[in-house]
């Protein structure tokens, strides 16, 4: 009875062909790994550039605020001067 799942070559040729298969194979699942961990990588620098992005966006929307109200308030000031004269 012949074994069972086991690999026999009964020509060097097919060993030869079945060496470059597997290592064809282990380079492209390597390649492959390395690709997808660096695509994992620039996804989560997109999203810490998106987030600092947004701190800083709402930073200026602050400073811009504080400014108007400072500028509201001397304008005020400036009207009941300019009233009481």
């Amino acid at each position: 009875m012949p074994p069972v799942l086991s690999i026999t070559v009964s020509h060097v040729e097919d060993g030869w062909e079945l060496l470059i298969f597997l290592l064809f194979a282990i380079t492209l699942s390597y390649s492959y790994s390395h690709l997808r961990n660096r695509m994992e990588k620039v996804k989560r620098q997109k999203a810490e550039e998106s987030i600092l992005y947004e701190e800083q966006l709402r930073k200026q929307k602050e400073e811009v605020n504080r400014r108007d109200r400072q500028m509201s308030i001397f304008y005020e000031v400036m009207q009941a001067t300019r009233d009481q004269k």
